[in-house]
């Protein structure tokens, strides 16, 4: 982690700790355990449905440098080649919210990585895979937050809080991520920045707004 992130981790932890969670979940992967005991959950249940996206020749490398090899790569409706496919990732996903449903209405809190938790927010709602490509986790006090409140108000974690959830996240984050990567999707295929804003903005204006 950087020192950014871990600053980050240890701000959750006064408004973590004072909820009370019935099971913590973490991803075996350091980054995850180190965000969880920075938030004040030392010893989180390790379970290997929640780590990262086996990535397979592509891990290690950005997007962009994906991009560059293969131009109309996605994560969920390609997979990574000798990685996991969409279908196993979505199976894993699965697993995870059957595990957490077994605690019935108590409150589960989970530490793991961007896109196995968009999988499994797609799963939850029993949505296809390609959906988890909308649901944007980055802001993680965003998402954080909302479970927060939620807990605070008393609510259980189902279908209907977790379409809450993901409504706090698109109104916060989705509509700019959405306008910026029509941008640079259209600069990585030789357009100028003006030319692949208005390209990008004549195709997303409608569903934006």
């Amino acid at each position: 982690m950087t020192p950014k992130g871990e600053d980050k981790a240890k701000a959750l932890r006064p408004r973590l700790t004072a909820l009370q969670f019935d099971v913590v979940y973490s991803s075996p992967m350091l980054r995850a355990r180190r965000t969880a005991e920075l938030a004040g959950f030392a010893d989180p249940q390790i379970t290997p449905l929640l780590q990262e996206v086996d990535y397979g020749r592509y891990e290690g490398l950005t997007s962009q440098q994906i991009h560059q090899q293969d131009p109309g790569w996605e994560l969920y409706k390609d997979g990574s080649p000798g990685g996991e496919t969409p279908a196993q990732i979505y199976a894993r996903a699965e697993r995870f919210t059957e595990l957490a449903s077994s605690r019935g209405e108590g409150r589960v809190l989970a530490f793991a990585h961007g896109h196995i938790l968009r999988a499994v927010g797609a799963a939850w709602i029993h949505a296809d895979i390609t959906v988890a490509t909308g649901l944007w986790l980055d802001v993680a006090t965003v998402v954080i937050g909302t479970f927060v409140v939620m807990a605070a108000l008393g609510f259980s974690l189902n279908n209907l809080t977790l379409f809450g959830l993901v409504l706090a996240i698109g109104i916060v984050v989705d509509d700019a991520i959405v306008v910026v990567e029509a941008v640079e999707h259209h600069i990585e295929h030789g357009l100028s920045p003006r030319d692949a804003t208005i390209k990008a903005m004549q195709q997303v204006s409608g569903p934006v707004i």
